[in-house]
């Protein structure tokens, strides 16, 4: 639990559970009391009445929870029946839902949530705002209840003191099982050089290349990270004086760049026009859409990019930047670095503002983040056959099936959980691109935008179909 320094005098209550539980196995609740920047009221002293939208659901003590400071655990806590559940917290004025809960026991994996752009004091920008490196990772883990992070601090800002000081919490708060971490810096480039990306490392070790004073372009960094298996991730990438360049020489290729940052606190850069933009955001192809037009194979995550260093919450920020912070949420087996390092690699993310929205995304049976080859599957030439399930922290307004950037479906939701089927029966010849980079093949990709009723949304990974 944090210091006081992080208190405040206005609570909410946030009630954070795993999104994906077996029944009958015992899992923790995080209840946050907080003021309503995000940071814990350490002065709280009340109760809360917990029920469970599973009826023979195992709640310590009945379910009455003395609270006592910000943050309080409960556990263990029990589902037994299959399906998505809530579980739903009332202090005597107003009830508190907490994100959906799916307790099955074939899911494919489980889902983990985390925010991998914050800036520390090692940043030295908004300096009166940031925190220590170790903050960041504790407000991460027992504040917000983060399953993983990672801090991207700036490159130019990292001499060798700043770098080992960062190095070494990231090093130390890695709990396989319990937290994750990873090795980060954020490198920044020029309009028209690449414009800024955020570089990350599978070890505790590696460089935080500086290439602004030579007004070095993306293309260099690729070349400095060659031998290395790191991640290179662009971000507000529609942001007027740093847009992305979406040019061939610019591609780190599927491996290395595997996904985008397509929403954080800067504002959502899914589309030019897209709802909550970036307050200076590009005109022109500066925004995601833009990258997979032109064949980028790039899956969806989220952001804070926090300079007050609360990875994942709402925080007091610099004045351009919105208050809702953006969430990665990732599909793998097991809690540790390999696990998700791979799971990023494959796409199988999604990204959130805000809100932990539970989604599920198929098309003809596989996954958010992979690519299905027409020649192997020739049914998929005629014949695509998408399934989509959404769980919302509130009622589901909208979810939106793109197709090559055009929406083509839209499904009117209503309740809390919404789930639908669609069938793409237009030959691939008639409707597929052709890429300009790397494989040059026919292909075309889907996605899904889910809208709550309160405007946080959810954007997942694409699932490609395309020619070898």
């Amino acid at each position: 639990m944090l210091v006081s320094e992080f208190s405040g005098a206005f609570p909410t209550v946030t009630v954070t559970a795993p999104s994906v539980v077996k029944p009958g196995d015992p899992f923790r609740v995080s209840i946050l009391c907080s003021e309503i920047s995000g940071y814990p009221d350490n002065n709280v002293n009340g109760s809360l009445d917990f029920s469970c939208t599973d009826s023979g659901a195992g709640l310590p003590g009945g379910g009455a929870v003395s609270v006592m400071g910000g943050v309080t655990r409960l556990e263990p806590v029990m589902l037994t029946q299959e399906g998505v559940h809530y579980l739903v917290a009332n202090d005597g004025r107003k009830a508190y839902r907490s994100n959906p809960i799916m307790c099955s026991s074939a899911a494919r994996a489980k889902l983990f949530w985390g925010d991998i752009h914050v800036h520390s004091q090692m940043s030295r920008c908004w300096e009166h705002l940031s925190r220590p490196p170790d903050l960041g990772y504790r407000y991460a883990r027992d504040v917000v209840g983060l399953d993983f992070a990672a801090l991207s601090d700036h490159s130019r800002s990292l001499d060798e003191p700043s770098w080992r000081a960062v190095r070494e919490a990231t090093q130390r708060h890695n709990s396989p099982g319990q937290f994750v971490t990873f090795l980060g810096f954020e490198s920044s480039h020029a309009t028209g050089r690449g414009g800024d990306v955020c570089v990350y490392y599978d070890t505790d070790d590696g460089e935080p290349y500086d290439l602004l004073p030579r007004r070095g372009h993306v293309g260099e960094l690729f070349q400095l990270l060659e031998g290395r298996d790191a991640l290179v991730i662009p971000h507000h990438m529609s942001r007027d004086e740093k847009r992305v360049s979406w040019k061939p020489e610019f591609y780190g290729g599927p491996e290395r760049e595997p996904v985008a940052e397509v929403y954080s606190k800067w504002g959502a850069s899914e589309f030019e026009g897209n709802p909550r933009p970036l307050m200076r955001a590009a005109h022109g192809p500066f925004y995601w859409q833009d990258g997979l037009a032109r064949g980028w194979r790039l899956g969806a995550i989220g952001g804070t990019d926090s300079h007050a260093t609360v990875a994942g919450g709402y925080g007091v920020e610099p004045t351009q930047f919105h208050p809702q912070p953006g969430l990665t949420a990732i599909y793998a087996e097991q809690l540790t670095r390999a696990a998700l390092w791979d799971a990023l690699k494959a796409r199988r993310c999604y990204a959130t503002s805000a809100r932990r929205i539970l989604l599920d995304f198929q098309v003809n049976d596989r996954w958010l983040g992979q690519e299905v080859y027409v020649d192997e599957d020739s049914t998929a030439r005629l014949r695509r056959h998408l399934k989509v399930r959404a769980a919302g922290t509130t009622r589901i307004g909208d979810i939106t099936v793109v197709r090559n950037n055009v929406p083509v479906f839209t499904h009117r939701g209503s309740e809390l959980i919404e789930e639908f089927e669609w069938v793409d029966d237009e030959p691939f010849e008639r409707i597929a691109l052709r890429g300009e980079v790397a494989n040059k093949a026919p292909f075309l990709y889907y996605y899904v935008r889910v809208t709550q009723a309160d405007g946080e949304r959810a954007w997942s990974s694409p699932i490609w179909l395309s020619e070898k």
